[in-house]
């Protein structure tokens, strides 16, 4: 058995109550960098942020006043866990040091396989299909292997520090976070990461990271069932089958996955003020649960030679049910305050997305696309309120929420090559309608004076764009 060894430098510091880890990964032996790890922050057993390196260096910001564990791991090189105090208002420099293993069986040197990352002009492509990521539980988990890419507790996305990130799946931007739960790893070939977008992607976006699923090439009858859970803090539990069906110019394909979570969850914030003696100790505490059920159906067939005509239904629904009991602390001098707050909404969405595209290929140097997307998301929640000041001063009110989404985009693309220069255009016109409706009420207090009211919202809106890119010839 062989080993080599690594260096890990890391430097922190906190700034306004957050912890800002700056590090490296770099080899012993050669000081060179380590192209490709991966890193969690874990704080009691539940993983709050992972991402990914691809140049051996990171930057992640951190809530402070909290203690995590630093996971550092490299494909050959053994786990690494480093403390991080975020109570500590400076940290010195840690130097960890990581071996790197080979398991040598009778003359046969038994490795790891790195993610296969490839580079093109500004983006990054990760291969899924046939790797060891396409048996990840969920999406998520591959989305942070991508270089430059941060998931948080609640799966938010954030690139190279930004967090307006647009998502698509085949072409098609997902408005959701639910809707990435009806994509199996399994079904994935890969997803590009593009540092910075053209036009013909959402305007406001930072970053944009395209997921591209597989096409069944095979004819015949496909039947998959996936399940997955996991046990920490929280308990999730997911159930997946699918089918896809195809024929020699059409195919068929059904996704469904059903998801229970619960999760607790816990904090406290102590605020210190001590040239007036003031002092505000908030103590959180709740629990949460929720079942989702997310579904795809969609089929395409083929029109004629090179022209394809495709139609897709997703949807989910969301059924959540959290309960959130706040107790704050107020002390001043002598006096002493306690203010007890106890909240419980629930949470009730709907959504659906159609979508209908057109293909049409020219002779292998000309491409058209034409694509209609139609997309209706409701949500009808309400909310429970008690705030407990003393036993004799108790406020209890009930708020509801309604929402009403909806989206209308059409978009035309047309590519063609020049081959004499080897370079390819793209010209494009993208126009999109959208209105969105609410209502809120407070339905019922207990206070003497009568503040009851109800707020509508109401706001349309249509964009047209055209959008022409030009590319070298890969």
């Amino acid at each position: 058995m062989a080993f080599w060894g690594s260096t890990y430098l890391l430097h922190s510091q906190i700034q306004n109550q957050s912890i800002t880890l700056e590090g490296k990964v770099v080899d012993m032996d050669d000081d060179r960098n380590i192209d490709y790890f991966n890193f969690e922050a874990i704080e009691d057993s539940t993983v709050v942020l992972q991402g990914s390196s691809v140049d051996g260096k990171f930057t992640i910001q951190l809530p402070g006043r909290k203690r995590y564990k630093l996971k550092i791991s490299s494909m050959g090189y053994e786990d690494n866990f480093i403390d991080i105090d975020g109570y500590r208002k400076s940290m010195d420099t840690l130097v960890c040091r990581v071996k790197k293993k080979a398991i040598e069986l009778n003359e046969v040197v038994v490795t790891s396989i790195k993610p296969k990352i490839s580079i093109r002009n500004n983006s990054y492509i990760l291969s899924v299909d046939k790797t060891p990521l396409s048996n990840e539980s969920s999406i998520n988990g591959v989305i942070a292997k991508l270089p430059f890419v941060l998931l948080d507790l609640n799966n938010r996305i954030v690139v190279s520090g930004k967090d307006n990130v647009a998502v698509y799946i085949d072409k098609r931007k997902i408005n959701y976070a639910h809707e990435l739960k009806a994509v199996s790893p399994a079904h994935i070939k890969d997803i590009q990461l593009i540092i910075n977008p053209g036009s013909q992607y959402d305007a406001d976006a930072d970053a944009v990271i395209l997921i591209k699923t597989k096409k069944n090439e095979q004819e015949g009858f496909e039947l998959s069932l996936r399940t997955a859970e996991t046990i920490s803090r929280s308990f999730s539990f997911s159930v997946n089958p699918s089918m896809n069906v195809n024929f020699k110019k059409m195919n068929i394909y059904l996704d469904y996955t059903y998801s229970n979570d619960r999760e607790r969850s816990s904090e406290n914030t102590l605020i210190k003020n001590l040239s007036n003696g003031y002092e505000n100790n908030n103590y959180n505490n709740g629990y949460y649960k929720s079942k989702n059920q997310v579904y795809t159906i969609g089929m395409d067939f083929l029109i004629k030679e090179k022209s394809r005509l495709a139609f897709q239904l997703l949807g989910w629904n969301n059924r959540g049910k959290p309960s959130i009991n706040i107790d704050n602390f107020y002390i001043t001098g002598i006096d002493r305050r306690v203010i007890k707050t106890n909240r419980m909404p629930l949470s009730n969405e709907d959504h659906y997305d159609i979508s209908l595209s057109y293909e049409k290929e020219f002779r292998n140097v000309r491409k058209f696309n034409l694509s209609l997307n139609y997309i209706s998301h409701s949500n009808n929640s309400n909310e429970k309120i008690t705030e407990v000041y003393s036993q004799d001063n108790i406020f209890n009110h009930k708020y509801e929420f309604t929402g009403r989404n909806k989206v209308f985009e059409c978009q035309s693309n047309y590519s063609f090559l020049i081959e004499k220069v080897g370079m390819g255009l793209t010209m494009g016109t993208k126009i999109s309608h959208v209105s969105n409706n609410s209502d809120s009420r407070f339905l019922k207090n207990n206070i003497s004076w009568d503040n009851n009211f109800t707020y509508k919202y109401g706001f349309k809106e249509s964009v047209s764009a055209f959008f022409f890119q030009h590319r070298e010839k890969d």
